[in-house]
């Protein structure tokens, strides 16, 4: 328990939350920052749902691959990519533990990039 839950809002306007829908908590950790397509992650965490509304958890890689051309000095292009490698949802009271002592191990699929045409 290190962090505090968080108050979770139904709706928010201009950027002010309103209307309180209770808290919601998480804490994960992996071990390991850096990856490489095939490798395997564990993770472990602790998510706890104290709202009154069904949430959406979900591990993501996010990749972003950086296009330069040899013949354009200062040109490039990133080509960001997200890849969910899990998710659940969580009833309303629901809690996700995957402890530390037997973390979810999570399989890093191949993330080529994603673009075709020429770059100019």
């Amino acid at each position: 328990p290190g962090r505090q839950p968080e108050r979770m809002y139904k709706f928010a306007c201009c950027g002010f939350p309103l209307v309180p829908d209770g808290t919601a908590q998480f804490e994960a950790a992996v071990d390991r920052t850096y990856v490489s397509p095939g490798d395997v992650i564990h993770v472990a965490l602790n998510a706890h749902n104290l709202t009154k509304k069904v949430l959406q958890f979900e591990v993501k890689v996010i990749t972003t691959c950086i296009l330069a051309p040899l013949n354009i000095p200062n040109s490039f292009k990133t080509c960001p990519r997200t890849e969910i490698l899990h998710q659940q949802t969580l009833a309303p009271g629901d809690r996700l533990v995957w402890p530390s002592a037997s973390p979810k191990a999570i399989s890093i699929p191949g993330l080529a990039p994603t673009f075709s045409g020429n770059f100019r």
